[in-house]
């Protein structure tokens, strides 16, 4: 072999490959059929032509909306139910905010009702679960009275359809209903790619005008509704996928609530019974000494 110092050196880009690749020129963003062209939004484009004045503006945060909430309730949630009361907050804040987005009857129903079915079991004083209930509605800047009204004219008008072909006659024309829960239906089905944010709590109101019309809330069923109603199948599929998952969570929770109500309310009888037996032991132990008294009394002679 040759000594080291007379080896060839082979020149430094034969010796070591090339870590990185050379660089070039940006390739083209592709853009995302499922995404509105946000970040692109321009006059060009139907969505710049509604939305572009919008960029730039301020818009209120989730931070803001949470802070809005605890400053409003002023006292701890209880452990149990914090991830619901901040994963309510942060959903309904980020549909709220949203430039597509509009009230309806159908989002307050939807709001309304699933709050319910959360803090059923809400511990403390009812007044406790009304004060949180206005806090979250306030928080996110929602009228707590319109909701109310709205999510009850919602009940009304699903306790009033028959079944499920009924409401798509409604929603479709085919049949007059004079209820203005179904005029919104109506212009929903018929509005344009932006003109609509479909929002947790709205989908969670068309779940429970599925159940009110004796429809089961399964896949294909929501599938369907979907179709009919002119609604975003994918969105309405993985709310419904959330929806039963909190439902059965819910359940688990509601077992645990009443377990512990009941040992509680037998903790309760049980210290009630002791004290009922001491109580007597000492109206006994007090009856004997009144009478061993009245002994001693009837012994002593009479002066």
């Amino acid at each position: 072999p040759l000594p080291a110092t007379s080896r060839p050196r082979l020149p430094l880009a034969a010796a070591r490959p090339a870590l990185r690749t050379p660089r070039t020129a940006p390739s083209a963003v592709i853009p995302d059929p499922l995404m509105p062209p946000i970040a692109n939004a321009t006059a060009a484009t139907d969505f710049g032509a509604r939305f572009g004045s919008l960029r730039g503006k301020d818009v209120r945060t989730v931070a803001q909306t949470v802070g809005a909430f605890t400053e409003k309730y002023g006292r701890p949630v209880p452990a149990v139910y914090r991830t619901a009361v901040n994963e309510i907050l942060v959903t309904t804040h980020l549909a709220v905010v949203c430039a597509m987005w509009g009230y309806d009857a159908v989002f307050a129903h939807g709001f309304v009702k699933s709050f319910e079915e959360v803090f059923g079991f809400y511990p403390g004083d009812p007044e406790d679960k009304a004060n949180l209930y206005k806090a979250m509605v306030e928080a996110l800047l929602l009228d707590e009275g319109k909701m109310k009204a709205d999510s009850d004219a919602v009940a009304a008008f699903a306790e009033g359809i028959a079944s499920e072909a009924e409401l798509i006659a409604i929603v479709n024309g085919e049949k007059e209903s004079s209820s203005p829960v179904a005029a919104t239906l109506a212009t929903i089905k018929k509005a344009g790619p932006f003109d609509f944010y479909c929002s947790r709590p709205f989908a969670l109101g068309i779940f429970k005008i599925m159940n009110a019309v004796g429809t089961e809330l399964t896949r294909e069923n929501v599938q369907r509704w979907s179709v009919a109603l002119g609604l975003p199948s994918i969105k309405l599929e993985g709310e419904l996928d959330v929806y039963l998952s909190a439902l059965e969570k819910l359940k688990q929770a509601e077992q645990l609530f009443a377990e512990v109500s009941a040992r509680e309310k037998r903790k309760a009888a049980e210290r009630l019974e002791e004290k009922a037996k001491k109580a007597m032991a000492a109206a006994e132990k007090d009856a004997e000494g009144e009478g061993e008294a009245a002994k001693v009394d009837a012994k002593e002679p009479v002066a």
